[in-house]
């Protein structure tokens, strides 16, 4: 019988990613990510505190908002990202 040569055997007998890469360009992606959703947080949180600003509120319900907002736009990209490497 032929040995099974599918991408995740190939990843388990290797150590490496099943395309064949450079294990520190795994990290690297993954810390790219990280990068990119506090990038996305603090984004949302400077347009939310502007409109506190142009708003004159007293709280700062729309900072709030704001990083909320960021908060699940970052989630939201995660999730695309791990879901588009699981396909791979």
């Amino acid at each position: 019988m032929p040995p099974d040569l599918s991408s995740k055997n190939r990843r388990k007998e290797k150590g490496k990613p099943a395309n064949g890469g450079n294990p520190l360009s795994h990290y690297a992606q993954w810390s790219g990510l990280v990068f990119q959703m506090a990038a996305v947080v603090l984004v949302g949180y400077f347009l939310g505190s502007k409109a506190d600003q142009w708003l004159v509120t007293e709280s700062s319900p729309w900072t709030l908002v704001g990083v909320i907002t960021g908060v699940l736009v970052a989630m939201a990209l995660a999730i695309r990202m791990v879901l588009h490497r699981n396909k791979q």
